[in-house]
């Protein structure tokens, strides 16, 4: 079920006239962030749209499903998909059908390969490993963390086989969920000095509960867990790659006022995907705003030809619909900006 300021919001209810959105996520924090996205990107564009939202289930065959729907439903653009298991499902039924589709959050590197339908509004997996190796040295001993069935395992094997290139040796253990449960765990985390958590912020998190780890040890959780949540984790020595931010505005607002906007409407501090969510949706509906006509192939081309002020740096779309100007780095969760709201939240 939808919040109810989502379904309040006449911008997103319009008639038939106008745009049709979709929107696709799983149910979970980042569903949050997508939402409060949408709502803040096309009432700032000053248009109205026809918004439909579609659960991808974080899975393959959900997927697809959703995928289906969306486009049975007459859709014009479809933003969202940030497990790059669901945006590899998606992505050819979309492409099948010339459907622009943007993702936020999918970092896998052969999403946008040889599609003209796709585009990323975020970082590459293959950039982000180059943080993780950075942190480890040939006299460490690397413990890898790793959720099955998700970007974490697949980071996982990267991981592991660049470090080996580099004489580093890493225990690696995968899981469904954070309930590995293994003695010789329970072991490793406390002697490790570098420990890789890899997956969904629900599983990094998941783990940091149920294992204790040395308090000198590095810990290192993939881009999912960035956020605000992650202060809530008492470990000293936290980081997480992300996208530099360099603390620019995002268009012409500036980063605290879309942060504050967000959280009045759903009373806590956005997270990962939510500037990117907010790029994707906005430009999409700025688009519509100078012409209503553009679709399909003619959106893409006009969306390849922009230039966007960002957080990030400023940034433009490659031939091969990857977004360029990005940079990622490792960053402590003591550095992670904050809303001073007068709440926990």
């Amino acid at each position: 079920m939808l919040p109810k300021w989502i379904n309040q919001a006449d911008c997103l209810h319009g008639g038939n006239d106008c745009h049709q959105l979709s929107l696709s996520e799983s149910n979970g924090p980042n569903q949050q962030d997508l939402l409060v996205a949408a709502l803040l990107a096309v009432n700032d564009a000053g248009i109205s749209v026809k918004l439909r939202y579609f659960d991808d289930g974080r899975e393959a065959r959900q997927a697809k499903k959703a995928a289906r729907e969306v486009i049975s439903a007459g859709s014009h653009a479809i933003v969202g998909h940030f497990s790059s298991i669901t945006a590899l499902a998606a992505s050819p039924l979309y492409e099948a059908n010339e459907l622009p589709f943007i993702t936020p959050g999918s970092s896998h590197p052969d999403l946008c390969r040889q599609k003209r339908s796709t585009l990323r509004f975020f970082g590459r997996d293959d950039e982000q490993l180059l943080c993780l190796i950075a942190c480890c040295s040939t006299d460490d001993q690397v413990l890898i963390l790793a959720q099955q069935h998700n970007y974490g395992e697949r980071l996982a094997d990267q991981l592991s086989a660049a470090l080996a290139s580099m004489n580093i040796t890493a225990n690696v253990y995968l899981s469904i969920s954070p309930a590995i449960g293994d003695e010789k765990i329970i072991q490793l985390a406390l002697q490790s000095d570098v420990v890789y958590l890899l997956g969904s912020q629900e599983f990094s998190f998941g783990l940091m509960q149920r294992y204790a780890f040395s308090p000198v040890a590095k810990i290192i959780l993939s881009d999912d867990a960035y956020g605000p949540a992650i202060r809530q984790l008492t470990h000293p020595n936290i980081t997480v790659p992300f996208l530099i931010n360099y603390g620019s505005n995002m268009l012409e607002h500036t980063q605290y006022q879309l942060i504050s906007r967000a959280f009045s409407l759903s009373k806590k501090q956005p997270g990962a995907y939510f500037f990117t969510s907010y790029l994707a949706i906005r430009v999409l509906c700025d688009s519509w705003r100078h012409n209503p006509h553009l679709q399909g192939k003619a959106l893409i081309m006009h969306l390849r030809q922009q230039c966007w002020q960002t957080p990030y740096g400023e940034l433009t779309l490659s031939p091969q619909g990857e977004l360029q100007g990005l940079k990622w780095g490792l960053i402590s969760k003591n550095d992670l900006p904050i809303l001073n709201t007068g709440s926990n939240a």
